[in-house]
């Protein structure tokens, strides 16, 4: 049950991270939440705690320093005796040509991104074999399967995430723990203030690349691979859709993805470099859930799109059948469903 479980989220200052807290907070959850910047940690326990958590704790933390991330496992089994879900959501970004990147970003991207995941990981295994069971899911991204350019290190860095999780699924199968599960979350560009805190050495001021989906379809897609434990979790339709094309149409997926970053990816007007978030956090008066791009407002005009370039067509064949335009189409499904209920009453004899 929801109320019963211990759930640990990294990343839980801002974004995706601080969306899930609230989700496992309106199930009673009992919540240890991490990140590095403590005052809008507490924020987020704030929340959590109103919204019907009383027991969630901030442990700030920066997910790459191996005896920080002690600190938090100690912390949460202290309290609680156990840890049932951890969520490897903490990540950061940079863009820019790879040959414009200091290597100390190099570096410090890969610390939290995959070596924070894999330390994260690997302390939920320790956790989670002591009792027997329990759920890692870790948040990857849709340029872990596509990689995007200007933003090598990151897509790298989150192709590294999901290979992880499947070598440590196949790790989990040969040891028979078949109750400790591992999924992957990916999602496609989530309306997040991770654009406004990412590294940039494009030259250009960073934008949100689109299509641009609200917090809420990461969040959903993360609260099913918790509770469900799918091996991977698509959050976005652009996901969706361009993982399969990719594996079918590499280059081409690649080259539109190329000329989508060239042409949407980037404000005009020049902006200076900046290490963004990757060493120091921004202060945290930027630690609201959303970034501000718009993710609900396009998401809900693509659904309006797709409702009407679906539905109109249905509604005028519709309408012009019961009018007696094609009369033979009208004809034949009178037919179909007198034979279906022709079928049904059969069977219920």
């Amino acid at each position: 049950m929801a109320h019963e479980q211990v759930v640990v989220i990294t990343g839980a200052s801002s974004g995706i991270g601080r969306d899930v807290a609230r989700r496992f907070a309106k199930r009673h959850a009992r919540l240890v939440l991490v990140a590095r910047r403590r005052e809008a940690l507490e924020q987020t326990v704030a929340e959590c705690r109103q919204a019907g958590a009383p027991d969630a704790i901030a442990v700030p933390a920066d997910i790459s320093d191996e005896t920080q991330l002690q600190a938090v496992v100690d912390e949460a089994l202290a309290r609680f005796g156990r840890i049932d879900v951890w969520i490897n959501d903490a990540g950061v970004d940079a863009y820019g040509p790879l040959d414009r990147m200091q290597t100390q970003e190099i570096r410090r991207l890969f610390e939290i991104n995959t070596i924070g995941t894999a330390l994260g990981t690997r302390a939920a295994l320790r956790a989670m074999k002591l009792v027997g069971r329990g759920t890692i899911v870790n948040v990857s991204s849709l340029l872990g399967e596509v990689p995007q350019p200007y933003a090598a290190v990151y897509s790298a860095s989150k192709a590294a995430i999901r290979a992880l999780s499947a070598a440590v699924r196949s790790e989990l199968a040969l040891e028979k723990q078949h109750h400790i599960h591992v999924s992957t979350v990916m999602p496609a560009t989530i309306d997040t203030p991770i654009f406004r805190q990412a590294a940039n050495h494009s030259g250009r001021k960073l934008r949100a690349l689109p299509p641009v989906y609200p917090v809420s379809t990461a969040g959903k897609a993360i609260m099913t691979a918790a509770t469900r434990h799918p091996d991977e979790v698509s959050a976005g339709a652009a996901a969706a859709m361009l993982k399969p094309m990719h594996r079918a149409f590499p280059r081409m997926t690649e080259a539109e993805l190329a000329m989508l970053t060239a042409e949407t990816q980037f404000k005009p007007g020049a902006a200076r470099g900046t290490s963004g978030n990757l060493v120091e956090p921004f202060a945290d008066a930027d630690a609201s859930v959303s970034g501000g791009w718009g993710g609900g407002i396009r998401h809900r005009m693509r659904q309006l799109f797709l409702l009407a370039l679906v539905g109109v067509p249905i509604w005028w064949l519709v309408r012009r059948m019961r009018q007696g335009a094609f009369p033979q189409t009208r004809e034949a499904l009178t037919n179909a469903m007198a034979d279906a209920r022709k079928r049904t009453g059969k069977a219920k004899r």
